[in-house]
């Protein structure tokens, strides 16, 4: 791809260089309220109407954890909603999961650590030797604590020879978490708005997890609203089994929209070469544009029938989506979305750093790559309401 330095590109970059600033977007934790307050600013700039409402939720806290392997300290994460007070012990069970797309190894590998009642460390595996951390509903449902280390450890700790000391530390918590779903109000008050939601949290930086598709879907829903009436919904909890979502829809907060829009995972999210390749100066900040390329694992389901969604097709096949019409099943908020019966059409996607710790702005995008996601969502979102309208 040619680096492009856009005034697009470089605003939805710098919007997601803001979001990709904090230490991570853990529901319920002071960086969640931080990327709250954030982006209650961004869309009052954007002379949207900002509202909040609150839930609780049994959040799990960690006070203390370390993984240490023969002698060195290893980059490591609990298993949430695995285990709960302090545990420091060198008798271990070792495991390593295949991970795949944020969730568990497989269900072998699972029954395996369930039916384990020791503490336990975990290599995830198939991810070029990175640490993976999946999605957990928010509930306790093993009784030992379980520690994720890279997949890089995977065969040290399962070579019998080389004997491995592992020494593992935690010191986790449970209490009453609270977190807040962000609504923006753009165009003339309607009872059917369109929707544009996104999540705002995930495990780590989560730059292209997260932050591409909050980017594009701020811009996307001030532009929408220049001539009707939409509805911006940032949720929560989506590491923890898509819980703001979910409790919107159970309680009615979306209302009854005439269309929704879910711009999620990796919208704009891939590979970027280390090598600068040129920088420019926009709004007084260093922007480095770096050649990259959009991930080829990035999708778009429509509830439309194939007739009816040629057109959403066409568009999105054009800018290089592949596109799933009127699934049987959908993934992420989508699963909680469909509850509500509308048109919907959700964007998701995965790419090699998703959910890891090296899910960062200067590994995963650029303003170029984001140029043409939004571009391409843009077109897509527009052909999606054109056959909805009617």
């Amino acid at each position: 791809m040619t680096p492009a330095t856009g005034v697009a590109g470089c605003s939805l970059y710098e919007l997601v260089q803001a979001y990709d600033a904090l230490e991570h977007h853990r529901t319920g934790t002071r960086f969640d309220h931080q990327t709250q307050a954030w982006l209650a600013e961004e869309l009052a700039s954007r002379r949207a109407r900002v509202d909040t409402t609150s839930y609780e939720f049994d959040q799990f806290v960690v006070d203390d954890h370390e993984v240490v392997v023969d002698g060195n300290l290893v980059e490591s994460v609990p298993l949430w909603y695995a285990g709960e007070g302090r545990c420091e012990t060198s008798h271990v069970q070792r495991f390593a999961w295949s991970f795949s797309g944020g969730n568990h190894g497989t269900q072998d590998a699972w029954a395996a650590l369930v039916a384990n009642d020791r503490p336990s460390v975990v290599a995830t595996t198939d991810i070029g030797g990175m640490l993976g951390v999946p999605n957990r509903a928010p509930r306790f449902s093993l009784v030992q604590p379980v520690a994720l280390v890279a997949g890089a450890l995977a065969d040290h700790l399962a070579d019998a020879a080389a004997d491995a000391e592992v020494r593992l530390l935690t010191s986790t918590r449970r209490t009453v978490g609270r977190s807040t779903t962000v609504f923006g109000r753009f165009g003339p008050p309607s009872a059917a708005p369109v929707v544009i939601t996104t999540p705002m949290t995930g495990w780590f930086r989560c730059a292209g997890e997260r932050g591409t598709g909050i980017a594009i879907a701020i811009e996307l829903a001030a532009e929408l609203g220049d001539d009707r009436s939409v509805l911006f919904v940032g949720t929560t909890g989506h590491e923890i089994g898509y819980l703001g979502v979910d409790r919107l829809v159970a309680e009615g907060g979306f209302g009854t929209p005439s269309a929704i829009v879910h711009v999620g995972a990796s919208s704009a999210a891939g590979v970027v070469d280390d090598s600068f390749v040129n920088d420019s100066l926009v709004n007084d900040s260093l922007v480095y544009d770096r050649v990259g390329t959009l991930s080829p694992n990035r999708m778009v389901l429509s509830s439309l029938s194939s007739s009816a969604g040629a057109a959403v097709a066409a568009t999105a096949e054009a800018g290089g989506l592949r596109v799933l019409q009127n699934p049987p099943d959908w993934f992420g908020e989508g699963e909680m979305l469909k509850r509500l019966e509308r048109p919907l059409l959700s964007f998701v996607g995965g790419f090699p750093n998703f959910h890891t710790p090296l899910d960062t702005i200067e590994r995963v995008t650029t303003p170029a790559m984001l140029d043409d996601a939004a571009d391409t969502i843009g077109q897509t979102v527009r052909a999606f309401l054109a056959a909805t309208d009617h």
